[in-house]
């Protein structure tokens, strides 16, 4: 026997009217929420104590090629001992209570701190955000002033290299020029044929000197700026005049939303859970 499926009655359907018109009768629950939230909301946007973003950007030292790579560098500055040099500096001048420096360590091992920048060979950006902008500023200038100290050794190395290099090529440039000279005095053409032959012997040491002079004066020249300069900042730092944090039109209006939710729920929830366990009585003296 078939059974016809039961059609829902008019009372289980939601009725949206009616749900609008319980959620005005309950207006002083989330109207007060709101305002609790609000509340909440300004007074935490004001406890908060303010951040301000500092941001510069670093070219790594180079002599001829960079001393190290940019994710090396990226390793070196987050590396525990470098962070407490920086956070040290900072204390013994001033510009940072002793209280802070376990802080600042932590914070300055953030991956948000240091990022390599796309396509750019070897610079990265340094971004901090700090209680005031001058110890933003201060904490990106000790943080190159460190990382220049770390890499100075790295760049000594490499001048000694290219110096060797350069002492080596002028000693052989001078035992070519010499070779030469004895050579071309020694010779003598007996014919045109000879002389010919002699000619171009001449024109090919004459060409080998001539890239030998060129590659130490490529050499040379590499010692000099800006082929060889140390790590820098590429301009000057820059500080947030105002605080990037909190947010407190965001914060005012998330507690408003809050508070508001939280009103409705209760404005709904209570009467229904009132309604329950008046029921639950009720039952319970008729089972009696």
């Amino acid at each position: 026997m078939n059974q016809r499926p039961s059609t829902p009655s008019p009372d289980d359907e939601i009725n949206l009217l009616e749900l609008i018109h319980q959620f005005l009768l309950q207006w002083r629950w989330w109207l007060g929420g709101a305002l609790a939230g609000g509340v909440l909301g300004t007074a935490a946007a004001f406890v908060i104590p303010p951040k301000f973003e500092a941001n510069g950007v670093v070219q790594v030292a180079q002599v001829t090629s960079p001393v190290e790579t940019v994710p090396e560098t990226i390793v070196r500055m987050q590396t525990l001992a470098f962070r407490e040099e920086v956070a040290n500096r900072l204390v013994q001048r001033g510009q940072l209570a002793p209280t802070q420096k376990e802080t600042w360590v932590k914070a300055l091992a953030a991956k948000s701190v240091l990022k390599p920048l796309k396509d750019a060979g070897n610079y990265l950006a340094i971004s901090i955000q700090a209680g005031s902008p001058a110890l933003g500023h201060a904490v990106i200038t000790t943080v190159l002033e460190v990382l220049k100290e770390r890499q100075q050794p790295l760049m000594q190395e490499r001048l000694a290299q290219v110096s060797r290099r350069i002492d080596l090529a002028r000693k052989n440039l001078a035992a070519l020029e010499a070779q030469q000279g004895s050579v071309q005095n020694s010779l003598k053409p007996q014919s045109s044929k000879d002389g010919a032959y002699l000619e171009l012997a001449r024109m090919s040491e004459a060409g080998t000197l001539a890239d030998l002079r060129q590659k130490l004066l490529d050499l040379e020249n590499s010692r000099l700026s800006p082929t060889t300069r140390s790590t820098k900042l590429v301009e000057p730092v820059g500080v947030s005049e105002r605080p990037v944090s909190p947010k407190k039109q965001l914060l005012v209006l998330a507690g408003l939303v809050l508070g508001g939710a939280i009103g409705t729920l209760l404005g709904f929830g209570l009467p229904a859970w009132r309604s329950f366990l008046h029921e639950r009585k009720e039952m319970a003296a008729t089972a009696d």
